[in-house]
């Protein structure tokens, strides 16, 4: 009896360990070629603009290192008087200057990773200033400062510096280069606001022309993503020729130990993810992903009301995900701010030199504008305008779609009470998206 269980047992194990050999043997032969063929990186332009800003980081970095100030997380430390302010701008300007020239030529940033913007906290080296978004915040800082003077002008230059330079970020760093974008900019988005009922005709005028080049400058999101796309595989690529490649990986998810896995299944947590893992193989994981951007690209080249949600990916592939529906609502968002303030500047420089706002758009065409642009969000038409007695609502039909005649989408405040934010989770939520007032997105968390 006791042979017959021990000779089961054998073949039992036999068995399993066949299984096991045979499984590691299918996924192997699943491995991705070395000769998987990625499209090569654009060729960089001569002149870069991104060599002017490497250089404006560099003297803006120095300058302030000088004077004994230092940043942390894009942030200036120490609280400023208005004189302070002004030492730090004289001391800076060359590094402004060096900006501003870069604004000319076409960004492209080099496929070499170590090239990154530590000023930006973009892969930061080591011993350098790991920061965040500091050339915005830096323009930030130089705005307040000439707001604290009434020097509007000044000001609005600074914010059209910001949005500027954040149209070029979604070609670095792809997805996160779209993100840092979006925080420049939304600053800037926000400051204008109060910057513009402040103009004369004149700069009006001008600030008009340029949100139209820095409107058409915009990186678009199908340009991000078809970036993203050739950048992760290219990655992947990489990642692959690794012997340990899983490790490297898991790693890049969240450096989890066994130890963690084991206290995850003692508390009942879904082992799919640890599955996944073990039996995902190259060619599955390169094509899943190539499938997926293939997908989203094409959703992206419609118009936002036509897009049709993709579901996200999931296990290992989770890591470089760039979420397309937060993505698609969130470039769409920003679009329209960008909007919003071509428009609101035209219209300034209208009521200064007619003591009235018009009584339709048209009225800026073309004299103002070359053509009012159109919502991003409708499927066809331009944004919305209504003009009261002394004030007018401009707006878009929002992610809904729907014209609520310039009902704003419902704010809420943080529990700080220190800003209102609007929360925007297409089809549920109801009302416009109003100039002005629905300023500051939240989106929904995956």
């Amino acid at each position: 009896m006791a042979r017959l269980r021990h000779k089961r047992l054998l073949i039992a194990g036999t068995a399993l360990m066949l299984a096991i050999g045979s499984f590691f043997l299918w996924r192997t032969s699943l491995d991705l070629p070395v000769t998987t063929m990625i499209p090569p990186s654009p060729p960089l332009p001569v002149p870069n603009a991104f060599d002017d800003y490497m250089q404006a980081e560099r003297q803006i970095v120095h300058a302030c290192d000088t004077l004994k100030i230092y940043w942390d997380g894009g942030d200036m430390k120490g609280n400023f008087t208005l004189a302070e302010r002004d030492q730090v701008l004289a001391a800076t300007r060359p590094g402004l200057d060096i900006l501003r020239q870069g604004f000319v030529f076409q960004f492209q940033a080099p496929a070499d990773p170590s090239a990154g913007f530590s000023f930006w906290g973009i892969r930061p080296k080591q011993g350098e200033h790991e920061l965040y978004n500091g050339l915005g915040t830096y323009l930030k800082f130089a705005e307040k400062t000439n707001m604290m003077h009434s020097a509007w002008n000044d000001a609005m230059t600074c914010e059209l510096d910001a949005l500027r330079f954040g149209a070029d970020l979604p070609l670095h760093d792809t997805t996160s280069g779209f993100h840092k974008c979006v925080w420049i900019q939304r600053n800037a988005q926000l400051d204008a606001w109060n910057t513009i009922p402040h103009l004369t005709a004149v700069p009006a005028r001008a600030a008009v022309l340029r949100m139209q080049d820095i409107v058409n400058r915009q990186i678009s999101l199908t340009d991000n993503l078809l970036e993203t796309k050739r950048e992760r595989q290219a990655w992947f690529v990489e990642l692959f020729q690794q012997p340990e490649w899983r490790k490297e990986l898991q790693d890049s998810y969240g450096n989890r130990t066994l130890q963690d896995i084991w206290e995850d299944i003692k508390e009942g947590s879904d082992m799919k993810h640890y599955v996944s893992f073990a039996s995902a193989s190259q060619r599955g994981m390169f094509n899943d992903y190539s499938d997926y951007m293939g997908k989203a690209i094409a959703e992206s080249r419609k118009p936002y009301a036509s897009r049709k949600p993709i579901p996200n990916l999931s296990g290992p592939l989770s890591i470089v995900d760039p979420d397309f529906q937060n993505l698609s609502l969130e470039d769409t968002f920003n679009e329209t701010q960008n909007a919003f303030l071509l428009v609101a500047l035209a219209l300034q420089a209208y009521q200064v030199e007619h003591g009235a706002y018009p009584a339709t758009l048209a009225a800026l065409v073309p004299a103002y504008l070359p053509a009012i642009p159109a919502d991003p969000f409708a499927r066809a038409g331009s944004l919305k305008y209504i003009l009261g007695r002394e004030q007018y609502v401009l707006y878009s039909v929002g992610p809904d779609g729907k014209d609520d005649g310039g009902r704003p989408i419902k704010n809420f405040t943080f529990p700080s009470g220190s800003r209102a934010y609007v929360l925007l989770d297409a089809p549920a939520v109801q009302g416009d998206i109003v100039a002005g007032i629905n300023i500051v997105p939240l989106f929904r968390v995956r």
